[in-house]
């Protein structure tokens, strides 16, 4: 209650600045807009002179726009995100596609290094058992990851994609595909 009191005392002394104001004015109105720290509001004011039964008046009009301001504001930045979002996208997909590249380069580094190993005539049979533990081992680790990351990659461009959506910037390409 003390708060709408205030409130109320606030706005009147706003409406005597304004009415003072446009007293001292030569065009009979005046407008403006004020943000009252105290209380956190935007107002819009507007003060009108005009004549009734031959006596000035005022006209006042009181319009808080607290709540418009604040939901435009909440607005804009729910935009400004959703487009910082849809425009990162490269640099979501870089760093994942290097990786992917890496899985790729090391598959192929291990079926040539052990084509290599099992070529040689001279290894022994515990070695050799060794060997294909281990390049099992190796290639199970590799399409793990490999599979991991193109999920991670799938992922991340349905979210991108979502947030083109949102933003307003997402576009469909027209092109012949095969099933």
């Amino acid at each position: 209650y003390l708060t709408e009191v205030h409130q109320r005392l606030q706005s009147r002394e706003i409406f005597k600045q304004h009415t003072v104001k446009l007293l001292n004015s030569e065009k009979g109105r005046d407008s403006s807009k004020t943000l009252d720290e105290d209380i956190d509001q935007i107002y819009t004011i507007k003060c009108i002179k005009v004549e009734w039964a031959s006596m000035p008046c005022f006209m006042n009009v009181f319009i808080d726009n607290t709540d418009i301001v604040k939901l435009e504001k909440a607005n804009n930045n729910i935009k400004w995100q959703k487009m910082m979002f849809a425009s990162a996208s490269h640099e979501f997909r870089t760093p994942l596609n290097a990786i992917m590249n890496s899985y790729g380069f090391l598959k192929q580094i291990h079926e040539q290094v052990f084509a290599l190993v099992s070529g040689l005539d001279s290894l022994d049979r515990n070695l050799a058992m060794e060997l294909d533990f281990f390049s099992e081992q190796i290639s199970k680790y590799l399409k793990m990851g490999s599979a991991s990351s193109s999920l991670l990659l799938s992922l991340i461009e349905d979210i991108l994609d979502l947030s083109k959506m949102e933003a307003g910037t997402f576009s469909i390409n027209m092109g012949d595909f095969k099933l």
